[in-house]
């Protein structure tokens, strides 16, 4: 699993989610990914479909498929 530090942490109850992880699946390009907490606690999981041009873009910086997901904000729930 990638894991990295949010830029600006999302607030979840009474805690802030300051690290995702994921783990992609090609060629379907789906992310399987965690929200952490300061202490490495998995707070929220969810998948989110990468675009393909994304993921064929992606090369040695994890950033790009990671930048990807939390632009996507797949746990932001649209009512």
């Amino acid at each position: 699993m990638i894991i990295s530090t949010l830029a600006t942490p999302i607030p979840y109850f009474n805690v802030n989610l300051t690290k995702i992880g994921w783990i992609l699946s090609y060629p379907d390009c789906v992310a399987y990914y965690q929200l952490l907490n300061d202490s490495d606690i998995k707070m929220y999981e969810g998948h989110y479909r990468v675009d393909e041009a994304i993921v064929q873009s992606w090369g040695t910086d994890d950033s790009v498929i990671t930048d990807a997901i939390v632009a996507g904000a797949p746990w932001n729930v649209q009512l």
